[in-house]
């Protein structure tokens, strides 16, 4: 008889632990994803969605859309995720544009559409209009800035860009920026990913409906604006645009042996709400703001609100970019002054994976002691978490919102 109960107790245990997991699966493959993570190791990316930006969520790679490492461009527009692992100076990538169609529970499409670029042009970054159409950035030795069509996916034009290059034919268009109509194009001016040329800092002013450059403007306070692959543009609450100039001005400025004799300038430049000109009154050395140093540079940032922006910033004391030399930062564009947040220090891989999401900031950091994935802070009342809100399998390169 005691026997027979136990059994039965067993067999009732087993029933519920079937239930729950089958249940527990159910929910994961039912739940809604509302953003994805680029997570990198070794020689890929690992491309995941996942639910929310909250304690207890984790992103697997198991299921992820698996790329090459390189320069990876990863963005959601108009119910697709665009990824592409963009070549830079011969390191990784490939020459396709992927277009996953994200489902309303925000799961990828099981197959995309793909753009190949002729001709190996290098493509790394693609800016988007509210239009049938983007522009592409390369860094392929070649003067062409293409022009897409989204739906359906392919090239449709070519823009030659080669008259406003120095020294060579390619003026190697930067990361650019869409506002009233016109894409602002910042225009790199490189000898290599690893070397740019003396020359005032160049942004070309391009007209969407036409697809013509209204004009080049310069800027002699800053070098090669606006880096390829490595920064984005962002626009404040009366519509002002706020560009900055990356690693490669910073690190030049800061080491002797390679700046020379030439003034090379780095930090952020404002162009004003319904202007097309730099507001020569404004202008951010990254190196002058509190806790930053010589050298000191960002990458992707995010708007706030009420004048704030967020970044997480280089510390050459620190280390270099393989070491925990990154820190989470708040830069005040009123104040032309900043402050470091006070989260754990990451390896630069943490150094293009921040969003924002209500009144919290999210960065992806690697840290030395807290883990890898994904931590917040609070803008009003100040609470940076120690933690990571999400935990991810392996470091995270880029995070987006799949939606509004």
């Amino acid at each position: 008889m005691m026997k027979r109960v136990v059994l039965s107790v067993l067999a009732m245990v087993l029933a519920l632990l079937i239930a729950a997991s089958c249940k527990k699966e159910k929910t994961e493959e039912t739940e809604t994803h509302r953003y994805a993570a680029a997570m990198v190791k070794d020689e890929q990316f690992y491309v995941a969605t996942f639910s929310d930006l909250k304690e207890g969520v984790e992103v697997k790679s198991a299921d992820a859309v698996v790329l090459a490492k390189g320069h990876l461009h990863m963005h959601y527009h108009q119910g697709a995720l665009y990824l592409m692992s963009g070549s830079m100076g011969g390191y990784g990538g490939e020459q396709k544009l992927y277009k996953y169609k994200v489902d309303e529970s925000g799961h990828l499409a099981q197959s995309p559409e793909v753009l190949s670029f002729a001709g190996s042009p290098n493509p790394v970054e693609v800016v988007y209009t509210d239009q049938n159409k983007a522009y592409v950035s390369t860094n392929g030795a070649k003067a062409d800035l293409i022009v897409i069509s989204l739906d359906p996916l392919k090239e449709i034009a070519r823009i030659d860009l080669s008259k406003y290059a120095v020294e060579d034919n390619d003026p190697d268009a930067g990361t650019g920026y869409v506002r009233d109509g016109k894409l602002f194009l910042p225009l790199n001016q490189v000898k290599s990913m690893m070397e740019i040329r003396p020359c005032t800092g160049q942004l070309a002013v391009i007209d969407i409906a036409t697809d013509k450059v209204e004009k080049v403007i310069e800027d002699s306070r800053v070098t090669s604006l606006g880096m390829l692959g490595h920064t984005n543009g962002i626009e404040d609450d009366n519509g002002n645009l706020y560009l900055q100039t990356g690693p490669r001005a910073a690190m030049t400025k800061a080491n002797p042996a390679v700046a020379g004799a030439y003034s090379w300038g780095e930090g952020i430049l404002r162009i004003k709400r319904g202007e097309t000109d730099f507001d020569k009154g404004y202008h951010i050395p990254v190196a002058s703001l509190p806790g930053a140093e010589n050298g000191s540079y960002f990458m992707t940032w995010v708007y706030g609100g009420k004048g704030k922006a967020y970044c997480v910033i280089q510390i050459p004391s620190k280390g270099d970019m393989m070491q925990y030399s990154y820190t989470p930062y708040e830069i005040d564009l009123n104040g032309k002054t900043g402050r470091i947040l006070g989260l754990p220090y990451s390896m630069g891989w943490a150094a293009t994976g921040v969003i924002r999401e209500g009144n919290q900031i999210f960065f992806a950091l690697a840290t030395s002691n807290a883990g890898n994935g994904i931590y917040s802070y609070d803008m009003n009342s100040g609470k940076c978490n120690q933690s990571p809100v999400v935990k991810t399998e392996f470091p995270v390169y880029k995070v987006v919102k799949l939606g509004k």
